[in-house]
């Protein structure tokens, strides 16, 4: 239903019932009290005063049929929360208390409300009530709209006391509604819902939801108008307050008079017509509602209803307009017959008191809240400078990058401000201002909000001196890269030195620059030596070229310089196997040994660079410490890194003792020169010798082609057996006596005849 033309229909209402007793002039008489039907207890009674609360029910529920303690349940719509379920017990205690429970349920709405009723006398009342209402309401804020439920308590008492030509109303109430901080939001400034600032801004929407603290109190008269019309007026005072958290104060609060009139019509003996209009600083109510008693079977139990009502926000809350259907159940069954109400309180009012409470002290029609936003920009920030040196007279040209940097903003290196040449929203290009003294300088921006973001030492105003390079440590370093290198020298500026390693350049970024006293400094001009350090970056094997730059100029070719070297290699263990007791002497062939820098580990064991002998780059020995039997890892380490463990860098600690077995020949010549296969067991590569006799083969002359076989050549010797033996680092075999058999070479003398005919067949005689 459209809300004005609701508002017009209750205003008829409200016409209609101050006209109808003119009407009623012309029709006789009608009696004052009323008697029941025969059907009903057959003593006569009288209904009770009535109640001075607007949608008091004079009839058709409690007091005007006479029933004591109504179910009621009922459905509504609301164009603000939608549908919900409405239930209500009333309960009379005895003849002087009674209870109102409420309790109403949706998916946007809520409430529980409980009223407490006391009969201080045969005219005065009071009741107090309890309630918790809550709503999902819309709110709208810069980045959107969201809704949110919102719980509101509220406490009220009311005091009616009953005259001879009317009821008066006293009222008071308080109410609080909830507050709820939301999250902030991001958004982009189109130019417009940032406060002005330009697009392309990051702006935040702090936002809130400001509950109301509302009370006030109410002064009402009722009286019958005539018989069949009950009129009810009220004049109000509320005041309401939202809790903002951005603002001390809220133009949405108010405080301030207000009025209501309310009527009720008895239209026939079991129909009933209400209305009202209210015109308060809180909100203002338009309701109307119909109520029909059948008269039939099991119906005549039962009361049927039919309410609308709109609630005009007074703040940016909707207004909402609400229909809804009830029906009443009752535990008696009193049915009067006469359309009529009565004031005559001959009788106690005891009777009536359900009625009394039906219509609680308080009970709110909408939740008092309203959103608040603060929205501004976002933090600005400094990213970089560059150039972030200077000379300390200025007037050279830098740029800031960052983000969020809005027109008008003001900038100042120092205490300093600078000119502003060009900016955007990332960048703002400046002249800098003179420095007061050599060193560096915090850059700050502040915006037109006054808020200030500064970088602290992000410019240096430098005297120019040429940085010097006078020695690196370490000279060498793995090809991979990763260790730091320190140069010493001086005339190094902290925060913009650049390194250029082998054509490769190290930022300013990555370079840290120490003073003497150990600490970092980009406000100390360092014209004494100092030390800078950096991570070298991978680069090929090779001797590379290191220089500084400052903003005064280049360092000349540092004369040291820097040598990559790889990792070692080992392509082979001579021997590959000795004693428990250690003492062997091992060579190991690879490459990229380095003299002096090198170390071998065998096992767990580390043989520094002191104890190893690099022969070449490509050759290395040691002796081999004491370990346990088995088989160890042997790895060669150097400032170029770690060789690899394979399967052929494995070394045997054994105590096995060698043993010979079959010669194969075991007879040769005198002269020597014959090759020798020997079997046995436990030959070491490399490392297994030969004594023939006293004569000593020696292991580099052998050829041990597995720990069970093994080959020489024997030397010269005079004819005869000769003893052997083999020895390999762990100790000798067993002695072979008459191991080898030296023979002498045959001799030729003359040969008869010394001519023989071709044809063959002459005896030749040697």
């Amino acid at each position: 239903m459209n809300p004005t033309k609701f508002r017009q229909l209750i205003a008829t209402v409200l016409l209609w019932s101050q006209i109808t007793p003119s009407v009623l002039a012309a029709i006789p008489s009608l009696p004052q009290t009323l008697t029941p039907s025969t059907n009903t207890a057959s003593s006569r009674l009288t209904p009770p005063p009535l109640a001075a609360d607007r949608q008091q029910s004079m009839s058709l529920s409690s007091s005007q049929l006479g029933l004591l303690g109504p179910l009621n349940a009922r459905i509504d719509y609301s164009s603000l929360t939608g549908t919900y379920v409405t239930g209500e017990f009333l309960k009379k205690i005895n003849d002087k208390m009674g209870v109102n429970l409420i309790g109403e349920y949706g998916a946007k709405q809520y409430r529980l409300n409980g009223t407490f009723g006391w009969l201080l006398n045969a005219k005065t009342f009071l009741k107090i009530t309890a309630e918790q209402f809550a709503q999902k309401l819309p709110f709208v804020f810069t980045t959107g709209n969201t809704e949110q439920k919102i719980k509101q308590n509220a406490v009220g008492a009311n005091l009616n006391h009953h005259l001879e030509f009317a009821n008066l109303s006293l009222g008071a109430y308080v109410a609080q509604a909830d507050s709820k901080r939301l999250a902030s939001t991001t958004f982009i400034s189109n130019g417009s819902n940032c406060h002005g600032f330009e697009a392309g801004l990051t702006c935040i929407d702090e936002r809130n939801i400001a509950g109301g603290k509302s009370s006030g109190a109410n002064l009402g008269m009722g009286a019958l108008i005539n018989p069949a019309t009950y009129l009810e007026g009220k004049v109000y005072y509320d005041a309401v307050h939202y809790r903002t958290i951005f603002t001390a104060h809220s133009d949405r609060d108010r405080d301030g008079l207000g009025a209501g009139i309310y009527a009720q019509r008895l239209l026939a003996a079991n129909l009933k017509l209400q209305a009202g209009i209210e015109a308060r600083k809180i909100y203002n109510t338009y309701d109307v509602a119909l109520y029909w008693k059948p008269t039939w079977g099991k119906f005549s139990e039962t009361e049927w209803s039919i309410h609308a009502q709109h609630v005009k926000s007074m703040n940016p809350t909707p207004d909402n307009t609400s229909v809804g259907v009830q029906v009443s159940f009752y535990a008696d069954k009193l049915i009067y017959n006469t359309p009529h109400y009565s004031l005559s309180h001959a009788l106690p009012v005891v009777d009536g008191i359900a009625s009394w409470i039906r219509q609680p002290a308080v009970k709110m029609n909408q939740v008092l809240a309203i959103a608040e936003e603060y929205v501004h920009l976002a933090d600005t920030k400094i990213n970089a400078i560059s150039p972030s040196f200077g000379p300390l007279a200025g007037g050279n040209t830098v740029t800031i990058f960052g983000t969020n940097f809005p027109l008008n903003s003001m900038v100042r290196f120092g205490n300093n401000i600078a000119t502003i040449v060009a900016m955007t929203t990332s960048s703002i290009t400046v002249t800098v201002p003179a420095g007061n003294e050599l060193g560096g300088v915090s850059v700050s921006i502040t915006t037109p909000e006054n808020k200030t973001t500064q970088l602290d030492n992000a410019y240096l105003y430098t005297n120019g001196a040429v940085p010097i390079v006078t020695g690196s440590t370490p000279s060498l370093g793995p090809t991979i890269g990763g260790i730091r290198i320190t140069l010493t020298g001086a005339n190094f500026v902290p925060g913009a030195t650049t390194v250029i390693i082998g054509g490769i350049v190290i930022p300013p970024s990555d370079v840290t620059v120490t003073t003497n006293d150990n600490t970092f400094a980009r406000s100390i001009i360092a014209t004494s030596p100092v030390s800078l350090s950096f991570i070298a970056p991978p680069h090929p094997k090779g001797t590379v070229v290191v220089s500084v730059a400052t903003p005064a100029g280049s360092s000349r070719t540092f004369s040291s310089r820097f040598t990559y070297v790889p990792p070692p290699t080992i392509e082979s263990i001579l021997p590959n196997s000795g004693a428990l007791a250690g003492g062997t002497v091992v060579t190991l062939i690879g490459d990229d040994f380095i003299a002096n820098r090198t170390s071998v580990k065998i096992g767990d064991i580390v043989i520094p660079p002191s104890s190893v002998q690099v022969i070449s780059p490509t050759q290395l020995s040691f002796v081999t410490p004491a370990q346990s039997a088995g088989d160890v890892k042997i790895t060669v380490l150097t400032p170029g890194g770690v060789s690899d463990n394979t399967s052929e860098t494995s070394f045997i600690y054994t105590n096995n003792a060698p043993t010979v077995g079959v010669l194969n020949p075991n007879t040769g010549p005198s002269s020597g020169g014959l090759t020798v296969n020997l079997t046995g067991s436990n030959f070491v590569p490399g490392n297994t010798s030969i004594t023939m006799g006293n004569v000593l083969i020696p292991a580099s002359v052998v050829q041990v082609t597995s720990a069970n076989s093994l080959s020489f050549d024997p030397p010269p010797r005079a004819p005869g057996k000769v003893p052997l033996f083999v020895t390999t680092p762990v100790g000798n075999s067993g002695l072979v006596a008459d191991g080898y058999t030296y023979v002498a070479s045959p001799a030729v003398g003359t040969l008869t005849p010394a001519e023989v005919n071709s044809q063959g067949g002459t005896v030749v005689t040697l």
